[in-house]
């Protein structure tokens, strides 16, 4: 089926006080508004197609339990508007009464494979999302256009960074040239006030060190995030590189794949402490002066290797008997916590 489309396009520009930068400019946005034009006209003519074929006899269309094989009167119009990349278009759905069973329907929509209230176009949002880990909004929504002759808006993109239909994103990166991967995870708010769980996944490459997403997922455990990343890249793929994380349950025993190494975060561990002296029982006070020491014996003020070995090491010495101390006072969950901590330090 082909469509013939009649155009008359009109381009504003400033008279005599132009640039080809804003001539390009504003061809791209006659271009984008005809671009809904020109969709919402092949949308109404193949609609007026999809009509005349149930009305005729010439297309069965099964519905419910109904196998729609007795035919179709019309039954009038109703006005929708279409949520798509190029922008929103109102249309007038054509109606039909089943002859079979009586049901009134809009068979346009389900023809042309349009989901209820919308349908995101393949694979754009991904390649939209993932240039957001880098570039701003504005950008982002410049390039839309540009790259892919799709026009979203700043409100589009952050509705999709927002939403909660989607389970998580993984990037489409050479995990042979990462060195280490940092496993995190937090807590978000939704926008309809629901509370949900964020887990993402950074790597850090061993040429020049760039950092770089490997993924994010919302409302999905570390087992099935482990899983995800076996079907995607492979265990082997993973092998001699180390693991980061804040000790998170469920991080190690789902992530941490066979030779591979796993650290703490050491920064983690000056903030959690705290927590765990709290329930300990210790007032603010006491907590504040052991977290300060704490802080002292892990921060590293160097950059040279052999230095940060020695450092590490004395650090690790001085963790084991901040241990024996806790462990004396009788702070068990605060001692716990920092021999765990101890236990995964050694040199990068």
């Amino acid at each position: 089926m082909e469509f013939e489309v009649d155009l008359k396009l009109k381009v504003s520009i400033e008279d005599l006080e132009t640039n080809v930068n804003e001539i390009v400019r504003a061809v791209k946005e006659v271009m984008r508004d005809t671009g809904r034009e020109v969709l919402k006209e092949v949308l109404e003519v193949y609609q007026l197609r999809i009509r005349d074929v149930l009305l005729n006899g010439s297309l069965l269309f099964p519905h419910g339990e109904c196998a729609g094989d007795k035919g179709f009167n019309g039954r009038g119009w109703r006005e929708r508007t279409l949520k798509t990349e190029v922008g929103d278009i109102r249309l007038s759905l054509s109606r039909v009464e089943c002859k079979g069973c009586g049901c009134v329907i809009s068979p346009f929509l389900d023809v042309i494979g349009v989901v209820p209230w919308q349908r995101i176009q393949d694979g754009l949002k991904e390649r939209l999302l993932e240039l957001l880990t880098d570039l701003p909004y504005r950008r982002v929504e410049k390039q839309s256009f540009d790259f892919t002759d799709v026009f979203v808006s700043k409100t589009q993109l952050n509705r999709w960074v927002l939403e909660d239909d989607w389970s998580g994103i993984v990037f489409d990166v050479n995990i042979e040239e990462i060195k280490e991967v940092f496993a995190d995870g937090t807590k978000i708010k939704r926008q309809d006030g629901t509370k949900g769980d964020l887990r993402l996944l950074i790597g850090k490459t061993t040429t020049y060190g760039k950092v770089v997403p490997i993924g994010v997922w919302i409302d999905k455990g570390w087992d099935e995030i482990g899983k995800e990343l076996k079907e995607t890249y492979g265990e082997e793929d993973f092998k001699g590189k180390v693991l980061l994380s804040d000790g998170e349950q469920g991080i190690e025993g789902h992530l941490l794949f066979k030779d591979m190494e796993h650290q703490r975060c050491i920064w983690h561990g000056g903030r959690d402490l705290g927590y765990t002296l709290w329930k300990d029982g210790l007032d603010k006070e006491a907590r504040d002066t052991l977290t300060g020491d704490f802080k002292k014996v892990i921060t590293i003020n160097t950059e040279d290797r052999r230095d940060i070995e020695v450092r590490l090491t004395e650090s690790k010495e001085a963790l084991n008997g901040l241990t024996g101390s806790l462990k004396e006072r009788g702070l068990e969950s605060s001692a716990s916590y920092v021999e765990n901590l101890s236990s995964s330090i050694s040199p990068m």
